[in-house]
């Protein structure tokens, strides 16, 4: 929840000079209309659109964020655009999209840079500050969070001072440094009442409540979450609103031991949530009332509601965690031994994987500050040595530079002669291998060509003959019942066979590849396929036979793979082949797995070795619990 409450402070606090405004949507997009508004007024008026919708539909807000975008860049105005950008990434933020979010974070700092806005550059640096808190990324945080206070403090801007220390105390919160937590919270309370801001106001509060809700001071946590509660229904603030439902859940349980009022107001910060449109905040919700029941011993309230949370997002391991630990807490007590011991190797694999994270960030955090004042000491250092540079002779410079540009270029020249000489060799090897590798494969498909016509041919046409006399010694002869139904099993035994035998000759050299080409043999396998879907785009009449055949047999392996191995339900494969490229490319919903970890196996292999024929490429793109996808890429010659 803290990591939500900076998200909102951080986002919010720009434009909320703007969101104070009485007017409404409705007057406000009316205003537009008006053809004699110059760029300036219709920029500003997307400003007030865009903060009537922050607290209440995202949708809304990134489309008309999108439309401030066009005008601020028609205008030329990097200030402007930057403005909006913020809301772009906040809006990706708050969707479950980091890697979106973070393009468009570090997007707002440079057009704010450009636009020389030292107000919008706090916003910026504070804004990104949050991504990386919300990250786990605290020192990185940190960093870009002080950026923005020199900025603020340059201008004097009291409204951006007090946003940043309502930030800085959330994360010292979250790094159990309290005093310095409420040392931050006191001075952003202090400015909010100095500048008469009830959003300032309502930022502190809620911390505050829940630093004394961590000290057990429960009268004084209580009284700051009714504050903020107040605050955020006084201003409709939605998402401070649930905040504060969650805070106070928590603050009935564990402090009051009233699960019944807690679950009520778990119950009302879902019902708000959904209504907002904000799946993370409604899984914190479902978290929450989760924990409740769990403590009042209601096991299977507290099974559900987890259950809830986790078909929402399984996957990211901070949140996840702690919604496995409930389930395999929960079914334990229920008798669910098997159900409890599943969520409970996901509860020990999300923990590895959390401190792995935070070691990982602890790490890069470290480094970044490390290198940081590495920089700096190479700066200065650097400058020492460009004063003392000054005073030495232009003479002897000279000389030492004729003299080293002499060995140099004679030690281009062998190098040179050096590495045209390794190419040369390099090319006959590759020549050689590529010969030898397109021999073997012809070899392959010749003979898997033969085993195909003797399956079909002579093993099929024996099958068939056996099937022949079988049936009609049957209606020849009189059989007792239990041999009527041997013999019965054993005819359908055979008929099964001849089928295989059939389908695995149609695989070694498929008859429609043979006569129709590659795309009738591959729409027919995927067909027979339960859960493939198949695309295919361009021309296969200008593929040579060599490899239509390699391309069939990449797509049947990589096909196979995915549903024997990888358990998936629903494979896509798309074929498209243009003047200049072949792409083939199958993503399937998967298991998935860490192409870092886990060594290629054979399937994989053949593929590299029949792509490397023509010089193709093989791109894997997968990670555990979220599919695959493998894509293949050969120059079309």
């Amino acid at each position: 929840m803290k990591k939500t409450l900076l998200f909102c402070i951080c986002s919010l606090f720009t434009i909320l000079i703007l969101a104070q405004d009485t007017h409404k949507v409705d007057s406000l997009t009316g205003l537009l209309d008006n053809p004699k508004l110059s760029l300036d007024e219709q920029i500003m008026v997307y400003k007030r659109i865009s903060s009537e919708y922050m607290d209440n539909d995202l949708d809304k807000l990134y489309e008309n964020t999108l439309k401030g975008i066009e005008l601020s860049r028609k205008k030329n105005d990097k200030a402007a655009e930057a403005w909006f950008t913020i809301n772009i990434a906040d809006c990706y933020n708050a969707w479950g999209k980091p890697d979106s979010a973070l393009i468009f974070y570090k997007k707002t700092i440079e057009l704010s840079v450009e636009s020389g806005d030292m107000e919008q550059q706090a916003n910026a640096y504070c804004s990104t500050g949050v991504f990386y808190y919300l990250r786990g990324q605290n020192i990185t945080a940190l960093d870009y969070y002080f950026k923005a206070l020199a900025f603020s403090e340059k201008i004097e801007n009291k409204w951006q001072m007090m946003i940043i220390y309502s930030n800085l105390g959330g994360i010292y919160r979250a790094l159990m440094d309290t005093d310095r937590a409420v040392d931050y919270l006191e001075k952003c309370l202090k400015l909010a009442e100095e500048e008469d801001s009830d959003y300032g106001k309502m930022g502190a509060y809620y911390d505050l409540g829940q630093i004394t809700m961590e000290k057990k001071e429960y009268g004084k946590s209580l009284d700051y979450i009714n504050k903020t509660l107040e605050l955020s229904k006084t201003m409709n603030d939605k998402q401070f609103e649930i905040l504060g439902l969650q805070a106070l859940a928590y603050l009935r349980s564990s402090g009051f031991k009233d699960h019944t009022k807690a679950a009520e107001y778990a119950e009302q910060s879902i019902q708000i949530a959904k209504k907002l449109g904000n799946k993370r905040f409604v899984r914190y919700g479902w978290v929450a009332l989760s924990d409740i029941y769990l403590v009042a011993r209601k096991y299977e309230e507290s099974e559900a509601a987890a259950m809830e949370a986790w078909v929402m997002d399984s996957t990211n391991f901070n949140q996840a965690r702690g919604i496995a630990r409930n389930l395999a807490f929960t079914n334990a007590l229920m008798g669910n031994h098997n159900k409890a011991a599943a969520f409970d190797i996901k509860f020990n694999e999300f923990n590895r994987e959390y401190v792995k994270k935070s070691l990982h960030n602890t790490m890069a955090d470290m480094e970044v500050k490390y290198e940081t004042e590495k920089k700096e000491a190479l700066i200065v250092s650097l400058e020492k040595e460009k004063e003392l540079l000054i005073w030495l002779g232009v003479a002897a410079i000279l000389l030492l530079m004729l003299l080293i540009g002499l060995l140099f270029s004679r030690y281009r020249l062998n190098v040179q002669k050096r590495k045209l000489a390794e190419q040369q060799l390099q090319q006959l090897e590759q020549e050689k291998q590529l010969i030898a590798t397109q021999a073997e494969l012809d070899g392959e498909t010749s003979e898997r060509a033969r085993l195909a016509r003797d399956l079909h041919d002579e093993l099929g046409g024996l099958l068939s003959v056996v099937r022949l006399n079988m049936s009609e010694i049957k209606s020849q002869s009189s059989l007792g019942q239990r041999d009527v139904i041997r013999f019965s099993n054993a005819s359908d035994i055979l008929d099964k066979a001849i089928v295989e035998m059939r389908r695995i000759a149609h695989h070694m050299m498929p008859e429609s590849l043979l006569q129709h080409g590659l795309r009738t043999s591959l729409e027919d396998f995927c067909r027979a396929i339960e859960g493939v879907n198949f695309q295919f785009y361009g021309d296969a009449q200008s593929l040579d036979d060599r490899l239509a055949v390699v391309l069939y047999r990449c797509t049947y392996e990589l096909v196979a793979n995915a549903s024997k191995h990888a358990n998936a339900t629903l494979i896509n494969v798309q074929f498209l082949i243009d003047d200049s490229l072949i792409s083939l490319t199958v993503q399937d919903n998967g298991t998935g797995f860490d192409p870092e970890t886990v060594k290629a196996g054979a399937g994989l292999n053949n593929i590299r070795k029949r792509i490397s024929v023509y010089k193709g490429k093989l791109n894997i793109d997968s990670s555990p619990e979220k599919g695959t996808e493998i894509t293949i890429e050969i120059e079309n010659q």
